[in-house]
């Protein structure tokens, strides 16, 4: 709703008066160009609307390479990560003390001299998906409108508004498959609501972690049952997946463990080849 309804304006100024009556509405906050390849700008709300939101989110999408969604920045913003995801927006509602310092995710280090022009995102969290498209309750917007759903199924819940026919264009695609970004929103709500983002390690502490689990077998190489490369391989697999469970289990991190084990796997190999090949075969060699 970032431009005025010219042909219908007292529209605007109603819908304004019951966001002020609700008191608890957020409004979303998305980043576009005029033309491609062109400047970014940050489309909010007209400031008939904005003034009676209780908070505004951005709603920027994070896709991975594979073009699957699998987290979230909880920050957001032109030029500096100001603008909170829509999610974290609504959570504070109800959890006003939630600061920056409390915030998990893994911190962008790019931060210092940002144009002010370019999206800058920070917080990156992995979201625990609450299941796929259908998990949440969904009733039809122009049902609500036309007072087909009772209010008590509304009354006193958090709800979400957004497009959810295919064809619209606002369809993510996730580990549990494709799926609105309205679901995709309240997954993140719920995943803030029972603390279960997960944070990835930043590259300097993914690097200590893999480079002890490496040297550790090579240290306990030779004791009782590991005299054998293939027992301290097994070790180092074995301990390797361990650290990445408990790590995710238990401090709700994220270590991703193969790299260390591929690297295991190629030195164990290198390990039982190397010496069979600079053996030389006896019938090779001939006689004056």
């Amino acid at each position: 709703m970032s431009t005025p309804d010219t042909a219908h304006p007292r529209d605007d100024h109603a819908l304004a008066a019951a966001l002020h009556r609700n008191g608890h509405v957020v409004m979303p906050v998305f980043a576009e160009a005029d033309d491609l390849g062109g400047t970014l700008e940050e489309a909010q709300p007209i400031p008939v609307l904005a003034r009676d939101a209780k908070a505004l989110g951005q709603v920027d999408v994070t896709l991975g390479a594979d073009g699957i969604t699998r987290g979230v920045y909880l920050k957001a913003g032109l030029g500096s990560a100001y603008w909170p995801a829509l999610a974290l927006a609504l959570y504070r509602l109800d959890h006003p003390g939630t600061g920056t310092a409390h915030l998990p995710g893994l911190r962008n280090p790019a931060l210092a001299g940002t144009s002010p022009y370019l999206w800058v995102r920070d917080y990156y969290a992995l979201m625990r998906f609450a299941g796929p498209a259908g998990t949440f309750g969904r009733v039809s917007y122009a049902d609500v409108l036309d007072g087909r759903v009772p209010a008590s199924l509304l009354k006193g819940r958090v709800v979400l508004v957004g497009a959810t026919a295919e064809g619209m264009g606002d369809i993510i695609r996730t580990p549990d498959g494709l799926m609105p970004g309205v679901e995709y929103q309240a997954s993140m709500l719920e995943s803030l609501r029972r603390g279960s983002l997960i944070t990835p390690l930043d590259f300097t502490t993914q690097f200590a972690t893999g480079a002890l689990l490496l040297a550790l077998p090579c240290l306990l190489y030779g004791l009782p049952g590991l005299r054998r490369i293939r027992g301290a391989a097994l070790l180092g697999t074995l301990l390797s997946l361990l650290t990445s469970l408990l790590l995710l289990r238990v401090a709700d991190c994220w270590w991703p463990p193969a790299a260390c084990v591929l690297s295991i796997a190629i030195v164990s190999i290198l390990w039982t080849l190397l010496p069979r090949l600079s053996q030389r075969d006896p019938t090779d060699t001939t006689s004056a």
